[in-house]
This record gives structure tokens, C-alpha cells and sequence, in this order.
């Protein structure tokens, strides 16, 4: 009889043989676990996600650089060269102007070699920015401040006229020329203009790279996510029966210790 084996069982073996039982179930369970198609397509969409996060992540990366890249190698050193650009211009018509109210001639010499040294460095400058202008924005923009300030009947050549006039010894007519020179507003203007484009562009590159920020954080949380909640669907009717079912058969085994002890009152008759 059943009982009359599982009463001369001490309770080490009981014990033993239903946690041997409970690993049994654990087995059979995993093996009947097997990939169903809404499974399969879960690991696939997983799979996807990675490769789609990690192609839009090389792609923000390389913008992401090459946006650091112009503005380290280009809108930054231009924006510098505008300002030294300023400086130059300011200093230039400074030094013009004390030349002509100047009666020092030694000082008048000082004046005059300060002022072309000026004009040199200026015309390196403005090489210089044509050299990083890459937009034909700040190329119209230097190349109008070149036509205005060295050009033919520009802002040099007109205080070369007033220079001469002062020479020779028409100094009120020099000093009305040179103050109401036409052109130091509009070389005024167009290098403002250049300014204006280099930090229009830069503050493009700085809105570009917050976008491209955004965009991969928002593609990390999105593929984070969606294997998640492809997961939670893909568990099939079956798989959850077989569960089921596995559930109940454990919650049997757990009830056997007390039947086994209500069995163990009963004892066979003696022949």
C-alpha cells in the first residue's frame, strides 16, 4: 500500500525526496518553456533597437563632433580675428586723426609709421578671416569691408588726401576732410555685419549640438524601453497555462507533508 510505504519514511527522507520533487518541477518547467513566435518577435525587436541605437548614436556622435570642430577650428578663431579687426580700425582712424591735429613733426612721424604699421596688420587680419570664412555670408561681408577700406577711392585713400592737404599746409581743410569722411561709417557697418553673421553662427552650432543631445537621449530611453514592453507581451496563452499548471503541482506537493502525517495514524492490521 502507498501509506504503508510512505509511514515507514522518517521525516530527513521526507524532507530530502520533496525538495527533490520541487527540482524535478524546476526542470520540466524550463523545458517546456519553449520560444513562441510573439517571443521570437520580442528578441528581434530587442535586437533592432540596439542596432538602431547604436547607428544613431555613431551618427549624433560624428555631427556632434564635427559641430565642436567648427566651431573650435573655425567660428571661434574668426570671431577673434573680427575683434582684432575692430581694434585695428578704431586704432587706425585714432592715429589719422592726431596726425591731423598734431604741429609736433616728430611726433607727426610717430603717427604716420604707427598708422601703416596698423594698416599692415589689418590687411593680415583680413586675410586671415577670409582664410576661415566658410559661408559666403562672411565672405560678402569681408570682401565688402576690403573694397570699402582698401579699395580704389576707399577709407585709406581718402585720408591719404587729407594726409597730403595737411602736408601741404592746408590744415582746415585736411581736418574738415578727415571728420567728415563718408566712408569710416559704412567700413563701420560692414565689419559689424561680418560680426553679426560669425555669432549667428555660432549660436546655430550651440542650438545643433543641444539638439543632437536631446536626440540620443531620447533614443537611449526609447530602446531601453521598447524591449521592456515587448517582453511583457510576448507571453504566450500556453506559457502561461504551463505555468499554471506547474503552479498547482508544486502547491500539491506542498500539502503532502500533511497528508503524510494524517496517514501515519493509520497502521495495518497484524496477522
Amino acid at each position: 500500500m502507498p501509506f504503508a510505504r510512505i509511514r515507514h519514511l522518517k521525516p530527513g527522507r521526507l524532507l530530502r525526496r520533496n525538495r527533490l520533487n520541487r527540482l524535478f518541477l524546476l526542470v520540466a518547467r524550463l523545458q517546456r518553456l519553449k520560444p513562441t513566435p510573439l517571443l521570437s518577435l520580442g528578441f528581434g525587436l530587442m535586437l533592432l533597437c540596439i542596432v538602431i541605437t547604436v547607428g544613431a548614436n555613431l551618427l549624433a556622435s560624428n555631427q556632434y563632433q564635427a559641430q565642436t570642430d567648427l566651431m573650435i577650428d573655425r567660428l571661434y578663431p574668426a570671431r577673434q580675428e573680427a575683434h582684432t579687426i575692430i581694434w585695428l580700425v578704431l586704432a587706425i582712424d585714432d592715429e589719422g586723426a592726431w596726425y591731423i591735429l598734431s604741429n609736433n613733426p616728430t611726433q607727426q612721424a610717430q603717427l604716420l609709421q604707427s598708422y601703416r604699421q596698423n594698416v599692415q596688420a589689418l590687411r593680415a587680419a583680413v586675410v586671415r578671416a577670409r582664410a576661415l570664412a566658410d559661408t559666403p555670408q562672411q565672405r560678402t561681408a569681408l570682401d565688402d569691408f576690403s573694397s570699402y577700406f582698401f579699395g580704389k577711392g576707399g577709407y585709406l585713400a581718402d585720408n591719404q588726401t587729407s594726409f597730403a592737404e595737411k602736408q601741404a599746409g592746408q590744415e582746415l581743410t585736411a581736418d574738415d576732410n578727415y571728420v567728415n569722411s563718408a566712408f569710416f561709417p559704412i567700413v563701420q557697418h560692414d565689419i559689424q555685419v561680418y560680426i553679426d553673421i560669425v555669432e549667428q553662427e555660432i549660436t546655430q552650432a550651440n542650438v545643433n549640438q543641444d539638439t543632437l543631445s536631446n536626440l540620443v537621449r531620447f533614443i537611449n530611453i526609447g530602446a531601453g524601453a521598447a524591449p521592456f514592453s515587448s517582453g511583457l507581451r510576448s507571453r504566450s496563452p500556453s506559457h502561461a497555462q504551463s505555468i499554471a499548471s506547474t503552479d498547482r503541482s508544486m502547491s500539491k506537493m506542498r500539502a503532502w507533508p500533511g497528508r503524510m502525517r494524517a496517514c501515519s495514524r493509520f497502521r495495518p492490521p497484524t496477522r
